[in-house]
């Protein structure tokens, strides 16, 4: 007797994808940019029929948002600025940050990771990672 195979909640075998965006320079060292991907799962019920009973399938058709704006001051060393995606089953990820670059090289990065959902979404399944971080780099 063949066993069924399962596969994963996001896991889509045949998919078509499409990624359109937009980026501008709203005021001086200020950007903000917009993209939007849709995903079509093409073989629906053939996914549908893989899942493990009782897993909540996705839509067959998926959106993800992603805005983003950027600031930067002082000779463009000091940045701040924070980038949104969300979902069209309402999870997201959120995403603030900051930058300066003290000297030639330095760079000091902070910011925050703040994931929403329910837990078999995109960014709900990290809802319990959301994070602080902060790095440096130097470049040379």
């Amino acid at each position: 007797q063949a066993q069924a195979m399962h596969v994963s909640r996001s896991y889509f075998d045949q998919a078509f994808k499409l990624i359109a965006g937009y980026s501008r320079e709203v005021a001086q060292d200020t950007t903000a940019s917009a993209q939007l991907q849709l995903e079509s799962n093409l073989a629906h019920a053939r996914y549908q029929a893989r899942l493990a009973p009782g897993i909540r399938p996705v839509a067959r058709l998926n959106a993800l948002l992603h805005l983003r704006l950027h600031r930067r001051w002082m000779n463009q060393t000091v940045g701040a600025g924070a980038q949104v995606f969300i979902d069209n089953e309402g999870a997201s990820h959120f995403n603030p940050f900051g930058s300066w670059s003290p000297a030639d090289g330095w760079t000091i990065e902070g910011g925050a990771n703040l994931f929403a959902g329910k837990p078999d979404t995109r960014f709900g399944v990290f809802k319990d990672d959301s994070n602080l971080y902060l790095l440096g780099r130097y470049s040379y």
